[in-house]
């Protein structure tokens, strides 16, 4: 068991192309996460394009600005981003990405797709985005069938208003960058962030408000991933014939304290 911790510091910063206030946390040396706001919508989606279609991504949008889901981006320093470019294109070439849905490489711009946002801190600084990840206070992506009628492997798989379940989705980190880390900051924030915040007003509110477990899916034959949530201390709930492949779905339950400090399991990392 390892203390859920989410006491940073806030910065403010300006987001370009917009040219509006946009806050971040300082998550960890050298990197920030901002809530993804919607001039940042393209870089949602093609932060999805090595990772999966991103036809949804309106539909995400959307269920953010109704509240049913928190959507944040991590930033790293602009020199940094500029150099995981360069080595990038110097060893796959430029315009060229890998498609983890298709398998195999495709032709993408996705330095051209992304170089346009940042965000310039109030001491100068300039920060790129990374990659993103949310968190799900309401089953959008998935319904009954999708459990093949098992209603009750539905309610405690993934996002559900019942059992006071959040699901970790979108958790997507530019190739040019990986390897740095930037997954598990990007997790460790948004399960610190739902069990501390706990379920939004509204339709989707639990009785006390508070997050009774943390979910999330990956594709099953992604090997890395499964090992990775395992390692977390995310239990594999089973796996299901979805619209898009087979996939694993994890749990991890969340403990709440006397005092209200509020643990989870952590595994090794």
């Amino acid at each position: 068991m390892k203390p859920m911790q989410l006491v940073r510091t806030t910065v403010g910063g300006t987001l370009a192309p917009s040219n509006k206030p946009l806050p971040a946390v300082v998550w960890r040396d050298g990197v920030l996460i901002s809530p993804l706001v919607d001039t940042l919508e393209p870089f949602l989606l093609a932060s999805r394009i090595p990772v999966w279609h991103p036809g949804s991504v309106p539909k995400w949008m959307a269920h953010q600005r109704a509240g049913d889901r928190a959507m944040y981006v991590l930033w790293v320093p602009s020199g940094a981003w500029l150099a995981g470019f360069a080595a990038f294109e110097a060893e796959h070439g430029t315009g060229r990405v890998y498609s983890i849905e298709r398998g195999e490489w495709i032709d993408y711009d996705l330095r051209g797709a992304t170089e346009d946002f940042t965000l310039t801190l109030e001491d100068g600084s300039e920060w790129r985005p990374a990659g993103t990840i949310a968190v799900d206070f309401a089953n959008y992506d998935y319904d009954l069938a999708a459990f093949n009628g098992d209603a009750h492997a539905m309610r405690t798989a993934y996002a559900c208003r019942e059992t006071g379940t959040v699901a970790l989705s979108m958790l997507a980190v530019l190739p040019t960058v990986g390897g740095a880390g930037h997954g598990r900051d990007l997790l460790d924030f948004a399960e610190s962030w739902a069990v501390r915040v706990g379920f939004p007003a509204g339709p989707w509110r639990v009785e006390d408000g508070q997050v009774k477990a943390l979910a999330l899916c990956t594709l099953s034959a992604t090997e890395r991933n499964v090992s990775m949530y395992l390692r977390r201390g995310y239990t594999a709930m089973g796996e299901y014939e979805l619209y898009w492949g087979r996939a694993t779905f994890f749990v991890k339950r969340v403990v709440h304290d006397e005092g209200d400090a509020v643990v989870a399991a952590a595994g090794t990392e």
